[in-house]
């Protein structure tokens, strides 16, 4: 329920946007674009889901006008951005591996593994995984 409230408030019309906002437009290289905006004391991840419920792309990873990656945990404010920005999005393929009842998801640049399944003894340390390269699964 957060995210389509992230992407509601994200895709308000343009005559109810306040002070406290800020207009990016996102585009996939196919050319599809949304303008988005959002609250000035948000995060990468809420321009990042609010991307991915406007284009109707899970999965995106976005880079700034000047190609550098975005960070999802940093701040709107503090992410070099301006109003009026043009943000690219590219949609990567997740990654699926499974060992007995055990299952992992994981997308190339992103930097979390989700698990879940029996003896999925990864979850006190789920958080603490960073940087992954590449995940494969193992009998």
């Amino acid at each position: 329920q957060q995210s389509s409230y992230r992407a509601k408030l994200a895709m308000e019309p343009e005559n109810t946007r306040h002070a406290g906002s800020m207009q990016l437009n996102v585009s996939l290289p196919s050319g599809r674009s949304a303008a988005l905006s959002l609250p000035v004391g948000g995060t990468i991840f809420d321009l990042k889901l609010a991307a991915q419920e406007a284009l109707g792309q899970g999965f995106l990873r976005l880079a700034a006008p000047d190609g550098c990656l975005l960070n999802p945990t940093e701040p709107l404010q503090d992410s070099g951005l301006q109003n009026g920005d043009r943000i690219t999005a590219v949609a990567q393929k997740p990654k699926v591996v499974a060992t007995g009842g055990t299952m992992a998801l994981w997308c190339d640049g992103g930097d979390r593994i989700v698990t879940w399944g029996k003896d999925v003894g990864t979850l006190a340390v789920q958080d603490q995984i960073r940087n992954v390269l590449q995940i494969h699964a193992t009998r």
